[in-house]
């Protein structure tokens, strides 16, 4: 430890990623399963049967309430002006148009 009592892998982990985060431990299974801690799902919410999206960012397996996820996409697309669906379908009808033309 270095003086001061402060242990240096934990002084190092201040400055990463995990500082300032509640760390949870986790075990995975025999056939591959994990639990999720009961303080951390009431924290977000989480009741048995709630789906989660999960993806890898480098070496970390991030899990995040489906709902969330969705929420937050919805939010990229505010205030965009048209309909896709519509783009989509005129230019689908403009390529089956050319195509006409050539036939």
């Amino acid at each position: 430890m270095r003086a001061g009592g402060t242990c240096p892998m934990l002084a190092e982990m201040a400055e990463t990623p995990f500082g300032n985060r509640e760390m949870l431990r986790l075990r995975i299974g025999s056939r591959g399963r994990t639990a999720i801690p009961t303080a951390a799902r009431h924290r977000l919410g989480l009741k048995p049967g709630d789906a989660l999206v999960a993806w890898l960012e480098g070496d970390r397996l991030v899990l995040r309430p489906h709902a969330a996820v969705e929420a937050a996409l919805w939010r990229l697309f505010e205030g965009e002006a048209g309909s896709l669906t519509a783009e989509l379908i005129a230019e689908r009808r403009e390529e089956a148009a050319q195509k006409d033309g050539r036939d």
